[in-house]
């Protein structure tokens, strides 16, 4: 018969909950492009403008890696401040509901300058979740539990991408009506769909507020298990020896750290690898990046620690990142149905693989690295996401290189 630890499991629920509020309001935004552009006087110049702004949050969430490396609890996880940001989604998310067809006068045109400072607000706990959110799973001893995250990550676009599937673009359609005389005519109509840009933007705050009581569930899970945990050690000295937290914690078992040569290695490829998945999120449909919690199950079921199985797996997935370009870029098949079935076959395929290997390699330096190596893997990360949001940008609107 198999045991079921539900209190493992709990936990693990917890996790990805939390999880999902990482990149949740700014995949949000994304998935309602297609929605916002009839709205707003950007029109599709507006995901421009919100690279701009999510780069300047990703600056910032940079400059918080060099202060959170003087104080330690920063380092690991300050409940307070992961507790202030996932509100600061909740606000940013709500804000964007309700101004995002207010246009404002600058510099003698029209733009959209209330919900680009809603993006903003949103956008700053999202480039610091890496830094932020992330270190804190280092405080929890269970096996796989970083796989979980980022499932949760995983989930923060599929979520989203659910729900907007329940939507549709308004469309015109032609509706023929009869007069009080008895004669017809014909005229367009704007089909819209099931609920608009607010409610949907109203839904995504109301999942990111569950993922802020999946945070709170899990620091309260942390403190009653930590107290639970220590009772027994107490009753096996004996109630009269004391029984501090270092003693416990030398009783657990130790494993081998990592070399500074294998730790380096390993960070160097999360920052490679944040930036070519964000290459990837940049150009594949949010459909794609469903595939994302899918491949973070596997994990649970293979463990990597081979640095060789790294690098010839962060080669296949670069081949395959380069082939979605070239498909995406270059006419190789004209105007053949093929190259539309490899783009839905290799985007999810390259976007999966990258965070199968993102949330291994975070498992490693989460368990053979300091301490401080879930931080460090964040860091690099963003700095990778960073590098090529700005490659990105630069490709895409001054040299014009995708349509």
């Amino acid at each position: 018969m198999i045991s079921v630890d539900f209190a493992t499991v709990r936990r693990h629920l917890f996790v990805a909950v939390y999880g999902m509020g990482s990149w949740l309001s700014i995949n949000a935004m994304y998935v309602e492009l297609p929605l916002l552009v009839d709205k707003i006087p950007e029109g599709w110049n507006f995901p421009s403008y919100m690279v701009v702004v999510l780069q300047i949050m990703c600056f910032l969430s940079l400059l918080y890696s060099i202060v959170a490396y003087k104080f330690e609890s920063l380092i690991e996880g300050n409940v307070y401040m992961i507790s202030a940001m996932c509100l600061m989604s909740v606000t940013g998310i709500l804000m964007s509901a309700f101004v995002y067809n207010i246009k404002s006068s600058i510099f003698g045109g029209e733009h959209s300058a209330l919900l680009l400072t809603a993006i903003g607000i949103m956008g700053l706990p999202c480039t610091v979740s890496d830094m932020l959110f992330m270190p804190y799973i280092s405080k929890f001893k269970e096996s796989h539990i970083v796989a979980t995250y980022f499932i949760g990550m995983g989930l923060s676009a599929m979520v989203p991408s659910g729900i907007s599937f329940a939507q549709t673009v308004p469309y015109k359609k032609n509706v023929t009506s009869t007069s009080v005389n008895g004669s017809s005519f014909t005229s367009e109509v704007l089909v819209e769909g099931p609920f608009d840009v607010t409610v949907f933007m109203c839904l995504m705050a109301l999942v990111m507020s569950i993922s802020l009581c999946g945070f709170l569930l899990l620091v309260r899970d942390r403190k009653v298990n930590a107290v639970l945990d220590i009772e027994p050690v107490k009753d096996k000295f004996g109630a009269e020896d004391t029984v501090s937290g270092a003693s416990v914690a030398f009783a657990t078992e130790t494993r081998p750290r990592l070399s500074v040569y294998e730790n380096a290695f390993l960070l160097l490829l999360s920052l490679f690898l944040g930036g070519a998945q964000n290459s990837a999120y940049h150009l594949a449909n949010s459909l794609f990046i469903m595939a994302n919690p899918i491949f973070c199950f596997i994990p649970f079921v293979v463990s990597i620690r081979s640095h060789l199985f790294f690098v010839l797996h962060t080669i296949a997935c670069t081949l395959c990142l380069a082939f979605f370009v070239t498909l995406g870029v270059v006419d190789i098949f004209g105007d053949h149905s093929l190259a539309e079935i490899l783009i839905c076959i290799v985007a999810p395929l390259t976007s999966g693989l990258m965070s199968w290997e993102r949330a291994a390699i975070a498992e490693v330096l989460r368990n053979d690295s300091h301490e401080k190596g879930l931080f460090w893997c964040g860091t690099f990360t963003q700095i990778g996401a960073f590098v090529a949001a700005i490659l990105m940008f630069l490709l895409t609107n001054v040299f014009h290189a995708y349509p």
